[in-house]
């Protein structure tokens, strides 16, 4: 858990300065461990101050910026495949597996989308229309 930077100073203030009681005592006060007091203290009697930690940085990305030109290149190459069939041109050619997750994010990261595929795309608007009359006209007998 991660504490302000008001509340860490009042905790070094209470047992440096005013001397409210012991670790044990102000750990209750504020309901914090032992152990983060301690490790507060060591670290002021250190820098002389008690700053939040850094944060870690999270997982690299799974896709340089090399492969993401050729991710572009890819889907460029192949627009009306799926995201599944993507991947999988994806790991013949670069040679990493990589989730569906993973390559929607690099799409966006390059400012693509891939479009849903639709049950009718290869008709026309006609052929499609007549599809959705005669589905209408099923559904209501």
């Amino acid at each position: 858990m991660t504490y302000s930077l008001d509340l860490r100073r009042k905790v070094i203030e209470a047992y440096t300065e005013k001397k409210v009681g012991s670790l044990r005592t102000i750990a209750k006060m504020y309901c914090i461990t032992l152990s983060t007091i301690w490790i507060w203290l060591k670290y002021y009697q250190k820098e002389g101050e008690v700053p939040p930690a850094k944060h870690g940085g999270g997982n690299p990305p799974k896709l340089d910026e090399k492969e993401l030109e050729k991710v572009y290149e890819l889907q460029m190459a192949t627009q009306d495949s799926t995201l599944d069939e993507l991947a999988k041109v994806i790991e013949e050619k670069i040679g990493k597996k990589v989730s569906l997750a993973t390559l929607c994010r690099a799409l966006q990261k390059l400012k693509l989308t891939k479009k849903k595929i639709s049950m009718h795309r290869n008709k026309t608007r006609k052929e499609s229309r007549m599809h959705d009359k005669n589905f209408k006209e099923k559904s209501r007998q």
